[in-house]
């Protein structure tokens, strides 16, 4: 499953992806970098960062509008200098106006600990530890502006 988080300029992610079942498990990054921006993606049915990649950005730029992929269901935290968005299977990108946000199964572990004042990073080492399927090590990249 997957956590990823945002907060400040830091955006951070487990690196484990693990079957429902819990009979696959296998490192995976869940972290891309496309020019100033970086993102994760979570779902189910997860077309892939390629996929996603093609879709979000025109060059480098981030798009106003995904193409919907309606054969998918996922969602994408996108950071970048000017704050972060969310965008999802449907097409829609939204710009956060909270000062945090997480995605995936994780997410409710993460939003609880950067609530309480935790960083990026270390809400998603919580998330590794309470969150069902969310495993270590977690990644981070820094936002420049």
């Amino acid at each position: 499953m997957t956590a990823i988080a945002w907060k400040d300029n830091k955006i951070a992610a487990e690196s484990h992806t693990v079957s429902d079942d819990d009979s696959v498990k296998y490192p995976t990054f869940k972290l891309e970098r496309v020019g100033v921006y970086v993102y994760g993606v979570a779902g189910e049915r997860c077309p892939g960062n390629a996929i996603v990649t093609k879709y979000l950005f025109a060059g480098r730029r981030l798009r106003k509008r995904l193409k919907p992929l309606d054969d998918f269901d996922f969602s994408v935290l996108i950071a970048g200098p000017e704050g972060a968005y969310l965008a999802d299977s449907s097409g829609d990108i939204e710009k956060l106006t909270a000062p945090f946000w997480a995605i995936g199964s994780g997410a409710a572990s993460c939003m609880a600990a950067m609530e309480m004042g935790a960083d990026a990073e270390l809400a998603v080492r919580i998330a590794t530890k309470w969150a069902p399927k969310c495993e270590g090590p977690v990644r981070v990249e820094t936002i420049n502006g």
